[in-house]
């Protein structure tokens, strides 16, 4: 048996991240096809701007949700993996791999929070791959 806490509380709040930015994605998308924002939109601006908004929205709310998902389904299956007290191997590179793919989301979407998600992600894994666990 081993000890991980370190490498599961930060894996955890990176995870936690990844998921608020996979909501983000999934609210701006249903808010990019809200026909009532649409509507007021136009109200209140150009027709071409107000398709651009839109269309950034529905951009930026893609990359949040296949990024930011996937990065967020390898970070919960890494974490139970850390969790049954195994070796750090496996776990160690599926939270590397998560932190990459939210910095593939940076190239798509710009400077965004996940910064922060794959920076942890990326720092717990490197802890597991590299930390020789303490046996308990």
């Amino acid at each position: 048996m081993y000890k991980r806490t370190v490498e599961r509380i930060v894996g955890i709040i990176g995870l936690v991240i990844a998921g608020l930015q996979t909501g983000a994605g999934i609210f701006s998308l249903v808010v990019a096809h809200s026909s009532m924002l649409k509507s007021k939109m136009l109200s209140a601006d150009s027709a071409d701007h107000v398709h651009a908004q839109l269309a950034e929205m529905n951009r930026v709310g893609t990359s949040f949700l296949i990024f930011s998902g996937l990065a967020f389904v390898l970070a919960l299956c890494a974490i139970c993996l850390l969790s049954a007290k195994r070796k750090g191997t496996k776990s160690g590179i599926l939270l590397v791999s998560a932190g990459v793919i939210i910095l593939g989301n940076l190239l798509v979407a710009g400077p965004n929070p996940g910064m922060f998600s794959a920076a942890l992600l990326m720092i717990s894994g490197i802890i597991t791959l590299q930390r020789k666990p303490k046996l308990y």
